[in-house]
């Protein structure tokens, strides 16, 4: 997990800021339903969007940076 703890040292070229365009089209478009496990979540931006449309997400990321750089922000 080194690679991934020191990629969040900055922002890694993956960390778009916000949702993914298809994580909003699926949601948008009914696709999701029941419990969400966003594995390997970051940030958490998916995770968190999800979350806010009331379904009941679960996200898991074995790199501890991206986590507590989510919380402090």
């Amino acid at each position: 997990m080194n690679f991934f703890n020191s990629a969040y040292k900055g922002i890694p070229p993956w960390d778009i800021g916000r949702p993914q365009k298809e994580i909003i089209r699926l949601a948008e478009d009914g696709e999701i339903n029941g419990t969400v496990l966003d594995a390997g979540c970051g940030t958490g931006e998916n995770a968190l969007y999800l979350a806010n449309l009331g379904f009941e997400v679960w996200g898991v990321d074995a790199a501890d940076l991206p986590s507590r750089k989510q919380r402090e922000s």
